[in-house]
């Protein structure tokens, strides 16, 4: 069985991120910087052609449950980009990704409009 805290070479469980995010809000930052890397390497999803969604979900969600909306405003929040998260892997960024991540960035509160 695996760890609760996540195993080597595959993304922590969505549970650490609840911790995490406790812990952030407990300890109360002025700005926290999200450095990306949310898709692990071998998830489906991530290979070029391979037309399974699991990656861009996982992408999704992990930003849903760290959305600096939800968090109190005085706290500023960046997202970054992780290589991880360039789908697909070990290719030129698809198109569809791009714009499918920056809609989904900005209805969620991440982006403004003029970064579109």
């Amino acid at each position: 069985p695996s760890c609760p805290c996540g195993q080597y070479g595959a993304n922590p469980p969505f549970s650490v991120l609840a911790s995490l995010r406790k812990e952030i809000e407990k300890q109360g930052p002025d700005f926290v910087i999200w450095s990306g890397d949310f898709v692990s390497h071998y998830m489906p999803g991530t290979a070029p052609g391979d037309k399974c969604r699991t990656a861009r979900s996982v992408a999704k969600t992990t930003v849903s449950m760290v959305n600096a909306q939800t968090w109190p405003k005085k706290m500023h929040h960046m997202f970054v980009l992780g290589n991880n998260d360039v789908l697909p892997k070990r290719a030129p960024m698809e198109q569809e990704w791009l714009e499918e991540f920056g809609a989904f960035l900005f209805e969620a509160g991440w982006l403004k409009e003029a970064e579109l």
